[in-house]
């Protein structure tokens, strides 16, 4: 069955319905491991334009509001059967981030609820600042990053510019590294960041 009008169902509670934005390069199933080698887009992210959402959605994310660019992975809730659109509904809470327009950068991406955006740090600057040995299995584990942006909702005390550690698998990549000047943008939830670090 395929119902002809996104406009006609109302989502319930924190439910969210969100019309998946597709690119010229894409095909209409994304898979976005498969589509873009340059890796400006991040692995199993969707971004979709908010179409409606129940009443008690903007309780996961304060920053809701039709027409927002919304970043959710693949696996987040279901797809609906809109003619001609793919279209998925979501609980809230799947939404990790909002960004402004289509493009992914530091300064276009705000995290949602309670997560944070954080900047890998590069190499050079992880050696220099943390000491860290390559060479040494154990390190490989972490991850090392610069907060840049804190969810509305965030209550741990992280500030923007706190230099953190976290478990390397940890969060979703919300752009992969590009350059040293624009490395790999990563949110994840406040509570897995594992220490802080003093300048």
């Amino acid at each position: 069955m395929k119902i002809l009008n996104s406009e006609l169902i109302k989502p319930v509670n924190n439910k969210v319905i969100a019309e998946i934005i597709v690119n010229d390069y894409e095909s209409n199933i994304i898979v976005e491991s498969d589509l873009d080698s340059s890796g400006i887009e991040s692995l199993q992210l969707y971004k979709g334009k908010v179409i409606s959402y129940g009443e008690t959605a903007k309780e996961n994310a304060k920053l809701l509001k039709k027409g927002k660019v919304a970043l959710f992975t693949e696996f987040a809730g279901y797809h609906l059967p809109i003619k001609d659109k793919l279209v998925k509904i979501i609980n809230a809470y799947d939404i990790i981030a909002f960004n402004k327009g289509m493009e992914i950068k530091d300064n276009t991406v705000t995290p949602s609820h309670n997560r944070i955006l954080v900047q890998l740090l590069a190499e050079k600057d992880s050696n220099k600042d943390l000491i860290v040995e390559d060479k040494d299995p154990r390190q490989v584990q972490l991850k090392y990053a610069k907060i840049l942006r804190i969810g509305d909702s965030c209550n741990l005390g992280f500030k923007e510019g706190d230099l953190v550690g976290f478990e390397a698998f940890s969060g979703e990549i919300v752009r992969e590294e590009l350059s040293n000047e624009e490395p790999e943008l990563v949110v994840l939830l406040e509570d897995l960041i594992l220490f802080t670090i003093n300048k």
